[in-house]
């Protein structure tokens, strides 16, 4: 019985893909279906061992090109044309393509097996960032790309050194030991994955030892135990795990089950339900297409996310039904013929087409990358200043400009802005510090120091207002107490600090499809996150003599993300089903304790004054999210860059009390 070819680990494949596409397109039926992933680095690992197994080479230069060839040809040309195709249909579709998004350094680190260091850098894979960017599934393969670097040293010492496979023991046990350190981005680490890779190269290991790779090898019927064993593993893996305990020892249990099935089935004759399953024609032919369905049906889930919703059986089914197709024509089409066919056939020139296609999809995503105002359907890229609050180049007004120096202090960011080029500028400035609220008033901030000559310093944080009303990190109250000390420090009598910030529930948080569930009152969570001994102490350290404090009030909340419901190809997603406008009364109750919080350290502390920018941004008997047909908000709480220039009057005036400027229109 010759053993060219295994045709269960094809079974394998399509288990592990199966796996794979039901998470991401219906959790619920298979709520660990992300540790496919973690059987296909099992099944790579040994059967990439496997494939070299036959074959004798010359020196190290010829089992360098023999291996990458293969590689490339199995790996680079059907990558390169979903990269590209993806992006461009992202840059058509997904309406914050130009900002906003790590979808774009995603796809271009893509390009060269690098996107798991991207996303390392705080995509979380379970959360709302990694579930709208066409490209998070990409992380894998770069941990295989990666994991290709040093195989070939891995495989030659296992050829000619006896005491490798004690070596690759010892790295596989230390690359799972490292996957416990709870540090961020270590769900996307190479070095947290290298054991799943190399508990498949350990099983060539031993299954070559025993000579069960020889072509005429035959060990027997199935081993019905290791196969029980395997499924138990791979269901456990499946439908009972925990994102929190992946990599490690999550992970474990898919690629138990994954060993079990290989030691069950390799080089023996499927007599099990199960195993006879693993080589059917429908496993077969899925697995055969597992590569190209694991490129595509990703990027038609979050396109579909981005525009129609994936949310009823139907879409969900013409999701599957588009990314089957696209599978198959890229199977088909490419990755077959690049495979196998004559033109790839000398390594070298595999190799060297191989890197020119990377070079070729890196370049063409660079310049749609920047083609993406032209190339986008959609209002908010088209419109950009309307939306964006801040402006995308040096803002100036004559011979008037401003000059921008940034620094980033950890999680901090901070933005000095001067006006420069023309009149004097004024001794005073004004500090606006606070969460994502604070940077979301940059727009204001280049006006006001273009316009008034006041040095502007912009400080910010994502979810850390100096006077918070929500629950905090850790590092937020660890920091509020520096925060407002260095903020007293850097601010001279007459100086003004401006405090934006979240301060009432969301509705729904950012870019999520389901609104969020409400606890029954923010004074409950105001109490949980000790909100006003919190403010009273940043007022302390603050308040004094000379230096103006203006507070702001909660801003309305939405329970439409604006962005994600701006077009004609997104006005039916079920995301967009609350509409754009909440009646004035509802918000008016609903940031109610927020404003007795004001209003009693207002009390306590009568130097500080409270700006409401609500009756701003609202009509008598409602707020929208558009006003005269521009966005008011860029998604359900942060403003816009209309709304900036809405604001920038009102704001001013508020100012102008403290001896400030007006900001005077051109």
């Amino acid at each position: 019985m010759k053993r060219e070819d295994y045709p269960y680990v094809a079974g394998l494949r399509a288990v592990a893909i199966a796996a794979v596409v039901a998470f991401h397109l219906a959790p619920d039926t298979a709520p660990g279906g992300y540790a496919g992933v973690d059987a296909f680095f099992v099944i790579s690992g040994f059967i990439v061992s496997g494939s070299l197994h036959k074959y004798g080479f010359a020196g190290v230069g010829d089992f360098l090109r023999f291996f990458y060839a293969r590689r490339f040809r199995r790996i680079v040309p059907a990558l390169a044309v979903m990269l590209s195709t993806s992006f461009l249909l992202a840059a058509v579709f997904v309406p914050n393509m130009m900002f906003g998004s790590n979808m774009r350094a995603v796809a271009t680190a893509a390009c060269f097996g690098l996107s798991n260091f991207v996303l390392a850098r705080g995509a979380d894979y379970f959360g709302t960032d990694a579930a709208l960017d066409a490209f998070t599934h990409t992380w894998s393969l770069g941990v295989e790309e990666q994991f290709y670097l040093i195989f070939p040293a891995l495989f030659l010492l296992m050829r000619r050194w006896a005491g490798a496979t004690p070596l690759l023991l010892a790295l596989v046990l230390l690359s799972f030991a490292s996957g416990f350190e709870q540090r961020e981005g270590v769900f996307y680490s190479s070095l947290a994955r290298f054991w799943e890779l190399g508990a498949g190269v350990l099983a060539y290991r031993i299954a070559a030892a025993k000579g069960l790779f020889d072509p005429f090898a035959d060990a027997g019927a199935e081993r019905m135990p290791l196969t029980a064993a395997g499924v138990a593993f791979l269901a456990y893996g499946f439908f009972v795990s925990k994102p929190e305990s992946f990599p490690t020892p999550g992970a474990l249990a898919p690629v138990l089950g994954i060993l079990c099935l290989i030691g069950a089935l390799h080089a023996r004759r499927p007599t099990s339900l199960v195993g006879r399953a693993l080589v059917s024609g429908p496993a077969l032919r899925l697995g055969a297409l597992s590569y190209s369905l694991y490129l595509w049906h990703w990027p038609v889930i979050v396109l579909f996310r981005w525009t129609v919703g994936v949310d009823t059986p139907a879409m969900k089914f013409a999701a599957l039904a588009i990314a089957v197709a696209a599978a198959l024509a890229s199977y088909h089409f490419v990755e077959q013929p690049c495979r196998y066919g004559p033109w790839l056939r000398s390594e070298r020139r595999a190799i060297a087409l191989s890197l020119a296609a990377l070079a070729a999809t890196w370049g063409a995503v660079t310049l749609m990358r920047m083609a993406t105002p032209w190339l986008s359907a959609s209002v908010v890229a088209r419109h950009a200043q309307d939306w964006h609050p801040q402006f995308d180049t040096a803002i100036s007004e004559g011979a008037c400009s401003v000059a921008i120096e940034k620094v980033r202090d950890g999680e901090e960011i901070v933005e000095r802005m001067t006006r420069v080029g023309c009149g004097p500028s004024e001794s005073r400035t004004l500090h606006i510090v606070g969460d994502s609220h604070a940077w979301a008033y940059h727009a204001f901030a280049e006006l006001y120091a273009l316009r008034t000559g006041v040095r502007v310093v912009l400080r910010y944080a994502s979810g850390c207002a100096l006077l918070h009303t929500l629950p905090i990190s850790a590092d937020c109250r660890r920091r509020l107490p520096r925060w407002a000390a260095a903020l007293a420090a850097d601010a001279s009598t007459s100086d003004a600090i401006f405090l934006p910030g979240l301060r009432i529930l969301r509705y729904r948080l950012n870019g999520v499809d389901a609104l969020a569930p409400q606890t029954p009152d923010l004074a409950e969570q105001m109490r949980a996150s000790n909100a006003v001994e919190d403010a009273r102490a940043a007022l302390r350290i603050l308040d004094r003599p000379g230096l103006h404090i203006l507070v702001e009030a909660p801003k309305p909340a939405h329970r439409t993300t604006a962005f994600r419901c701006a077009d004609w190809f997104d006005r039916n997603n079920p995301a967009c089903a609350e509409g754009d406008r909440v009646a004035r009364e509802e918000e008016e109750a609903h940031r109610r304790p927020a404003m007795e919080m004001l209003a009693s350290l207002k009390a306590e502390f009568p130097r500080i004054e409270i700006f409401d920018p609500l009756p701003v941004l609202c009509e008598a008997q409602e707020c929208a999210l558009r006003r005269d047909g521009k966005p008011l908000f860029f998604d359900g709480d942060h403003i816009s860059g209309f709304a900036n220039l809405v604001l920038l009057q009102p704001i001013g005036e508020a100012l102008a009390r403290f001896g400030f400027p007006r900001p005077e229109a051109p």
